[in-house]
């Protein structure tokens, strides 16, 4: 039985709706009622230390939950530590601006489509000819960390600007290890995430089914108090160009129920950050198969 349906806080202790067993917050089982009969809170076949709940790993970095639910990956920080060192200037505090920072997308399409559409810059001309005017496909570079992250940065960003061309205030730590670069990663499995000189964003990709996708995003900022209006504005930009890769992710997963399809071909200069992605769910469906032939 599921225990907590929604995010909320847990006071007291755990109980589950269906025979109110009850666990702390730590997972232990603390209460048993009537399990040895009625208004018999035990039994002695019961031992309430081997029935306490599993704990999940889990790590918060950047607003985000991290979790190792098959407990098989060495502790975030170490796992994770080439992300890590190429973004230190960014452990700055980050805030999130609030209601009007967010955005959600439902993309009929498998999830690893949209992830191994944002790892490439190689469709910017023809899909987001806007950012291409000033972020050219040239400026780009790619990314690769075999089994861990891939995708590519810019060397130019265009920072947003107001009606006074007022902008929103630099990370502390900008421009110390990546100059004025902006990058944008994928980080397997499913988490896309953006760094630039005064902002930062997170995509959440959540499989909603084989042929269906939720895309949820969030924004963020180096202070708690930015400019509403330029806020919106940011927003409504980003949200655009996520909406312009819709079509994408669509028409390849109708491409999918090709007779003859065959995987795709690649592009072995622009490509690598997404064949890096290929390799590594490649990699993981063989070891699921392995494991579940008993082998």
């Amino acid at each position: 039985m599921i225990l907590v349906e929604k995010a909320k806080n847990i006071e007291g202790v755990i109980r589950c709706p269906y025979h109110s067993w009850c666990y702390s917050t730590n997972g232990d089982l603390v209460s048993t009622p009537h399990a040895g009969g009625p208004g018999n809170n035990t039994h002695k076949d019961i031992n309430r230390d081997h029935l306490n709940l599993h704990e999940i790993r889990s790590y918060l970095w950047r607003d985000v939950i991290w979790i190792n639910v098959n407990n098989n990956a060495s502790d975030f920080r170490s796992s994770m530590k080439p992300l890590l060192d190429r973004w230190k200037d960014f452990e700055s505090p980050l805030y999130h601006g609030g209601h009007d920072s967010s955005f959600e997308l439902l993309v009929k399409g498998n999830w690893k489509l949209a992830v191994e559409n944002y790892c490439e810059s190689y469709h910017l001309p023809w899909i987001h000819p806007d950012l291409n005017s000033y972020s050219r496909l040239q400026d780009h570079y790619n990314i690769q960390e075999p089994n861990s992250f891939s995708g590519q940065g810019t060397l130019v960003y265009n920072q947003l600007s107001g009606k006074n061309n007022e902008t929103f205030p630099d990370f502390k730590k900008f421009g110390k290890t990546l100059g004025e670069n902006a990058e944008y990663l994928s980080i397997y499995p499913n988490v896309l995430m953006g760094i630039h000189r005064d902002h930062a964003f997170t995509v959440i990709i959540t499989p909603q089914g084989p042929e269906k996708t939720l895309e949820s995003a969030h924004l963020y900022y180096s202070t708690p108090n930015t400019d509403e209006t330029l806020r919106k504005k940011n927003t409504t930009q980003w949200k655009k160009i996520f909406e312009e890769d819709i079509f994408v992710v669509e028409g390849m997963q109708i491409g999918r129920h090709a007779k003859f399809f065959d995987g795709g071909k690649f592009s072995p200069v622009m490509e690598g950050p997404t064949h890096c992605f290929h390799r590594w769910v490649a990699h993981n469906i063989i070891k699921h198969r392995q494991g579940y032939n008993g082998k």
